[in-house]
């Protein structure tokens, strides 16, 4: 039996850099399977492909009405995330905050990660 509107996740490892290490420390994330057209919004609000400014504004707002205040990259990487595994403390909104706070570049490490996994999540299915 096939169900359309399933609340699909997968888990993906995230390298991490950290101040003071030599090696990145990997953490697993839980991701959201998103829809094709949302992925496309995210890689066009990124500037991961190429679009015009006003295809990235209304990604922007889409993002900011989903939100309901102004977006950051904070919700950006919450909305696709469901969780991770190996940080304390549990996910949430503000762990996240946190965690992209205290580690610089880690947004980036984490939307490459979810990017990947997604992308071979697609082609198993």
């Amino acid at each position: 039996m096939i169900v359309l509107d399933q609340d699909a996740t997968f888990d993906a490892p995230v390298q991490i850099n950290m101040p003071g290490r030599a090696e990145p420390v990997e953490v697993s994330f839980t991701f959201r399977a998103l829809r094709r057209k949302r992925v496309a919004g995210l890689m066009i609000l990124t500037r991961a492909v190429s679009a015009w400014r006003l295809r990235r504004a209304n990604e922007y707002l889409r993002l900011c009405w989903r939100t309901r205040r102004l977006a950051s990259v904070v919700d950006m990487i919450d909305e696709f995330t469901a969780g991770w595994q190996g940080i304390e403390p549990a996910y949430s909104r503000d762990a996240l905050k946190a965690l992209l706070q205290e580690y610089p570049g880690t947004h980036v490490q984490i939307y490459l990660a979810f990017l990947k996994a997604w992308q071979e999540e697609r082609l198993k299915n």
